[in-house]
């Protein structure tokens, strides 16, 4: 059965409001707020509003487009018994995503009060709005005036904070008011972190969330808008957090579950040399092994495309993986550490000379198919010479730059263990 679909195209120009005042480094970045907005009117069809959400979101790769760029972005929308939505654009000639989901019309819907849902949070450390924006600006996220909706802030231990917003924007028939909605996402980066010192926030990256409800237009919320937080979950390199977006009589005009978030750096590069890093910064993830064992069950056979990261040579631990992998039909990269070499220009090998997380970045985009696993055996044999020694961090921005497919795309870190 084939069901309707629409298509819809906008291009956007660093000069927009949206782009120049929502930067990275210097350069434009396209909010997820606004992502969220787009996919929100093509689900509803363009229709006047009406209550809806959307599902099982998850944000792909962030579009960064510069002062004097454009970068066109397509919504596709397949309508069916569960909507589909993806949003992509052109990188390098070929068509990526940037988001997808799900949706779906709510047309009996109607607020509800929070049933003193705010009362019961403790959050009672204020930090000012001049300490989250200067903090991030220091960090390269840079804010413009239309984005700094969050005027009153408390966090409170337990991973929880509250809000109050404010947009002194020009009024527009938004869906999900893109504005406040990236207020939101900011104090849930907040109620994420350890805010009990003078440092912080740092930048957080929304990558994807799993329910998003807006209940109410919020086209006129310009004023008494508050927002309720309470952190959910830590999976290593997201944590997770459930959100809601009250009205001025505290009613719920938008819901949020499993709002995931992970720790970044800028998304642009800067053009000079970064500040070295903090010794009190926390890391991006944590690896906890604990004692299993030994079974003779053996697993299914690995499928789709994996990546084994070792300097080894043949007979190697990480060469043995690669062999066993392979022989059992999947298709698998074998990335080392150190200077580009033969071994570079094989299609199944690559060399990293420096494993940070914008190299990682450029390795996914190379590898082009959606990662099945990952094996992490760079600590079994010593590096090659001249390989730089910061085998420590390269899980972390492993996980970092991997392209999120879900709550356990971090998860993979044998071939028994697939996510």
């Amino acid at each position: 059965m084939t069901h309707p679909a629409e298509t819809y195209e906008k291009t956007f120009t660093g000069q927009e409001p949206f782009i120049a005042q929502h930067r990275s480094a210097g350069i434009g970045l396209l909010p997820a707020a606004v992502q969220l907005e787009m996919a929100m009117v093509g689900v509803a069809r363009r229709r006047p509003f009406t209550p809806l959400e959307l599902t099982d979101v998850t944000f792909l790769r962030p579009l960064t487009i510069a002062d004097d760029a454009a970068a066109p972005v397509r919504l596709d929308v397949s309508f069916g018994p569960r909507t589909r939505f993806e949003l992509s654009t052109m990188v390098d000639g070929d068509r990526k995503p940037l988001s997808t989901g799900t949706g779906r019309l709510l047309p009996d819907v109607v607020p509800a009060p929070p049933g003193g849902t705010g009362s019961r949070m403790a959050a009672t450390r204020t930090i000012t709005s001049e300490r989250l924006y200067e903090s991030w600006s220091r960090e390269g996220l840079q804010y413009g005036p239309d984005f700094r909706t969050v005027r009153e802030l408390a966090v409170g231990d337990g991973g929880v904070a509250r809000a109050t917003l404010r947009s002194d924007a020009e009024p527009m028939p938004w869906y999900a008011h893109p504005l406040l909605v990236d207020g939101v996402f900011q104090v849930v980066s907040c109620a994420l972190q350890d805010l009990t010192g003078e440092t912080g926030p740092y930048p957080m990256l929304p990558i994807g969330v799993a329910r998003v409800a807006v209940l109410a237009d919020l086209s006129g919320l310009s004023a008494g808008a508050t927002v309720l937080v309470r952190r959910t979950g830590v999976d290593g390199a997201y944590a997770t957090a459930d959100a809601l977006l009250l009205g001025p009589s505290d009613e719920v005009v938008a819901e949020f579950e499993g709002l995931r978030m992970r720790r970044t750096t800028a998304v642009s590069r800067p053009a000079v040399a970064p500040a070295p890093p903090r010794a009190a910064m926390l890391p991006i993830t944590r690896i906890d092994w604990r004692p299993a064992s030994a079974t003779d069950e053996r697993h299914a056979p690995a499928t789709g495309t994996w990546v084994v990261l070792h300097n080894g040579g043949t007979g190697s631990p990480g060469e043995r993986v690669a062999r066993q992998l392979r022989a059992e039909g999947a298709r698998v990269m074998e990335v080392g550490v150190g200077p580009s070499g033969a071994q570079a220009d094989d299609r199944d090998r690559r060399m990293l000379a420096q494993p940070d997380e914008e190299a990682f970045r450029r390795l996914w985009e190379e590898v082009g198919d959606q990662v099945a696993g990952v094996v992490h055996l760079w600590n079994a044999v010593d590096a090659p010479d001249g390989a730089p020694g910061r085998r420590r961090s390269s899980a972390s921005a492993c996980t970092a730059a991997w392209p999120p497919c879900g709550p356990s795309a971090s998860g993979s870190a044998s071939p028994a263990s697939s996510s």
